[in-house]
């Protein structure tokens, strides 16, 4: 009997072993796919930092409608015109034919009559984008009840730049084709947006006369600067888990082959370097190249981590991993006027991700994920303000050695050939009150998935980056939202004699999301933070204090925290 009830203690020990090991190996899983998700949080702060964004806008084409000049026809004699034939003018738009059809064919038209009839062809090619061209009318004899409109289309003639010998501007990729072609004003500010995305060009362009009827020469000038910069940040952003205290420092280099290329090189880590307990790494690899309203990239990153955990029984144990992902993509301009750009693209990205326990091989949260991406983008300019739209379709693939749903996969369990949908808003509005400059920043990030998700498809909540207030504690799922406000006031301030100009702010953040699995928790968080901005001696700076306001009643509370970051 004494035996018998040996041998059921050593089971109930082994049993309780065996659950103790799968409980800390599920609690290693999902902290390595939290830890590889905010590496890609931090990598993409950096890339932001260091990227120049070019807002939407352009020329207003209605300021450029000029009087059109009297046609040769003496003062208060009119004609009967049965047809009005408008010659050379393949790109005038159908509408405006019909119009002017309507409106003056079986007229008795005279001086006034005709002038409108070329102001309203001239607009319709301004309207386009056709800025150059012009419509006038030749000599002819009206008697014969036909008007005879002649139409010069302006085309691009040469172009020229101005940018004392420094070979700063590609012009092949910026205007492929543009010499010969009509001038399209349009045209024109999408090369030079392309020319300005880098960091080193300060483009503007100016239209002059050219040496034949309708043609223009365009001028660019810009005052270039050297095609080399360098960005660095230091931040206590990162995690107690793989080291908070992290540096980072991106490399940009302009146009170096002449095609208005930038490549971009980024290097983030924890510091110091040598606590190997708590350790992250994060590069990336970008390059970018434009060519006319098209852009093509090419991003490889890589991250790494340590995180030596104490378990319940007081033994420590090492979590660590790696993690690769590559994409390529393509974006477009569809279209693009004086306050609004609207945009469309797509890009395979391709993900491995490895993970170790106790240097044991986490089969549960190592894996290989192939996603195609289709994407449409619509930024506009309202005034002072600012509204931008990404939406994003994502559809895991069974290509490129991508890890296979099984057929019988039950719908709760995380899928690789999986379907989900985001939307990411944004609006920028400032305004004054009390004599302050006041400014409010919105973002509205949304997803909807489809199929169950691994963690690294999962929307996560529960950062500076999303719901601040949290940083032990946060929550994923395979559909929610995160919505994150923030109030700011222009302030300067007098430190030591010298004159800082910044801003206070205050943030209030909220979020929720759910999963497909009932098993996974899901629910809202909100947090609140408070914080300072500054530019001082070349340095940005940024101090805040964040804290949580609501959270499910299963997790802990977590205190108070102060963040910083500095950045050149």
């Amino acid at each position: 009997m004494k035996n018998c009830t040996a041998l059921v203690c050593i089971g109930l020990l082994a049993l309780a072993e065996n659950a103790m090991a799968a409980s800390d190996i599920d609690s290693a899983s999902r902290q390595a796919e939290i830890i590889q998700q905010r590496q890609q949080q931090q990598l993409q702060q950096d890339r932001d930092d260091a990227r120049r964004s070019i807002p939407p806008g352009g020329v207003d084409l209605k300021t450029l409608e000029s009087d059109q000049p009297a046609p040769a026809i003496p003062t208060g004699q009119c004609h009967a015109i049965q047809r009005i034939v408008i010659r050379s003018s393949p790109h005038l738009a159908a509408t405006a034919r019909q119009q002017i059809d309507a409106r003056f064919a079986g007229h008795c038209l005279g001086v006034s009559e005709i002038s409108q009839i070329l102001g309203l062809i001239t607009r319709n090619y301004i309207e386009q984008g056709y800025v150059t061209t012009r419509a006038y009318l030749p000599a002819q004899d009206l008697h014969g009840g036909t008007l005879q409109i002649e139409v010069v289309e302006g085309v691009v003639e040469q172009f020229r730049i101005d940018d004392q010998g420094a070979h700063s501007v590609p012009l092949a990729s910026s205007f492929p084709g543009q010499t010969g072609r009509l001038l399209n004003l349009r045209d024109l500010e999408q090369g030079i947006d392309q020319i300005n995305r880098l960091q080193s060009n300060n483009a503007k362009l100016d239209i002059q006369p050219g040496s034949t009827p309708g043609g223009s020469t365009v001028v660019i000038h810009n005052e270039a600067s050297r095609p080399l910069h360098l960005f660095v940040s230091y931040d206590n952003q990162g995690s107690t888990s793989t080291g908070g205290n992290q540096g980072a420092a991106t490399l940009t280099m302009d146009n170096l082959t002449g095609l208005g290329e930038m490549f971009a090189v980024t290097h983030r880590e924890s510091i110091p370097t040598s606590n190997k307990e708590h350790y992250s790494a994060s590069d990336d690899f970008n390059l970018s190249l434009p060519y006319g309203y098209d852009t093509f990239a090419v991003d490889v990153n890589r991250s790494r981590y340590i995180n030596t955990l104490t378990l319940p029984s007081g033994a420590q144990q090492t979590a660590e991993g790696n993690n690769k992902i590559s994409t390529f993509s393509w974006n477009r301009v569809g279209y693009r006027d004086q306050v609004s750009r609207l945009s469309f693209g797509a890009g395979l990205t391709t993900k491995d991700a490895r993970n170790y326990f106790a240097q044991q091989y986490l089969t549960v949260s190592s894996r290989k994920l192939s996603v195609l991406d289709l994407k449409a983008s619509y930024s506009t300019a309202l005034r002072d303000s600012h509204l931008s739209l990404d939406l994003d379709y994502a559809r895991g693939l069974a290509e490129f050695g991508a890890m296979h749903d099984a057929g019988n996969l039950p719908g709760e369990q995380p899928h690789a050939q999986f379907q989900k949908l985001t939307a990411d808003l944004r609006f920028h509005l400032p305004f004054d009150l009390i004599g302050k400059h006041f400014s409010y920043d919105g973002e509205v990030f949304a997803q909807q998935a489809y199929n169950a998700l691994y963690g690294s498809e999962q929307l996560l909540i529960g950062s500076i980056y999303s719901v601040r207030g949290f940083v032990n504690n946060s929550l994923s799922g395979d559909t929610g939202y995160y919505w994150r406000n923030d109030l700011s006031m222009q302030q300067q301030f007098r430190i030591g004699g010298e004159t800082l100009n910044g801003k206070i702010y205050a943030a209030l953040d909220t979020g929720w999301v759910s999963n497909m699995n009932p098993d996974l928790q899901g629910g809202r968080l909100t947090g609140a933070a408070i914080g300072l901005q500054a530019q001082w001696r070349g340095l940005s700076w940024d101090l805040f204090r964040s804290a949580p306001v609501a959270k499910p009643s299963t997790m802990s509370r977590e205190p108070a925290q102060t963040w910083f970051r500095v950045s050149a």
